[in-house]
């Protein structure tokens, strides 16, 4: 019986024993740390570009400090493919890039595979849309398709399932660390299609929030005549640009006695469903 372990002053560590180490962490963007690899097409030619950020893969970073790049091959003239933006980590050349896999032209296209084998492991950024006789990327034809590598959910179960869900105070959590809301998602729990809104308010502990201490500027949380209703993912270092409230997307409970307060709120909107679960989805500051 053989028994290995590390790390320990003194003692070098290799990639493969650093790789199994992080083995069991999930890679992916870090979320909160500059745009969050964001990658978009702005009708500038065969070309996207992806935003600064980080990205952690099998215990290994990359970090980006400025927007990058990055050619697209040229449209098939009968055919649209998609395309992948991917970030690369390749153990024999000991380098993390970015990079595009082309997709094979077809009359239904499909996404390249991301890569995982010992020699080279991919994590998802975006697919992209090439249409037959294509001379630009447009921004709609860039789909998001990162995934977080450190978000995580706070949910709430709301409602009885028996009777419509009324305005007013619904959960009320103590906030005791710094953190950055990402997003949200609601699902209604019996699959029963109708409409409801929430606000989300913040304060700090001796007072009890209200709709004065909102933090959402636009963008509120909702479903509207829908069985679910989900936001755009915002990634990056603010996180969702209108729930700011003077925090710029970020909650700072270390500011105040005894932390803050966060509370979710069925706006006064005649809601029609009866039970659900909304989601926000956040990260540590």
């Amino acid at each position: 019986m053989t028994i290995t372990y590390y790390p320990f002053d003194g003692a070098d560590v290799y990639q493969a024993q650093w790789t199994k180490m992080f083995s069991p962490v999930q890679s992916g963007v870090v979320a909160g740390i500059g745009d969050g690899l964001e990658v978009y097409g702005d009708s500038s030619g065969m070309q996207v570009k992806v935003r600064s950020g980080r990205a952690f893969i099998k215990g290994h970073t990359m970090d980006s400090d400025a927007t990058s790049t990055l050619a697209i091959a040229a449209a098939d003239p009968s055919n649209a493919r998609w395309d992948l933006v991917v970030v690369k980590l390749d153990w024999v050349n000991k380098t993390i890039s970015l990079v595009v896999k082309t997709g094979t032209p077809a009359g239904s296209p499909a996404l390249p595979s991301v890569t995982e084998s010992s020699t080279v492991w991919e994590i998802p950024l975006a697919k992209v849309i090439v249409d037959a006789g294509a001379t630009t990327i447009a921004a709609a034809k860039v789909i998001d398709r990162r995934i977080a590598c450190n978000l995580f959910k706070i949910p709430f179960l709301i409602g009885d399932g028996v009777t419509v869900i009324t305005a007013g105070v619904k959960a009320v959590i103590p906030v005791r660390f710094p953190l950055i809301l990402h997003g949200w998602q609601i699902e209604e729990v019996t699959a029963t299609s109708g409409s409801i809104t929430f606000d989300i308010w913040v304060d700090y502990y001796g007072n009890t929030p209200a709709v004065a201490d909102t933090i959402i500027s636009s963008g509120k949380p909702l479903i509207s005549s829908a069985v679910r209703g989900v936001s755009v993912l915002s990634l990056g270092s603010g996180g969702i640009s209108t729930w700011s409230a003077g925090m710029t997307g970020v909650l700072r409970p270390e500011q105040y006695d005894n932390g803050l307060l966060l509370s979710v709120n069925a706006d006064a909107t005649p809601a029609t469903v009866k039970k659900v679960c909304l989601t926000l989805l956040a990260s540590r500051r």
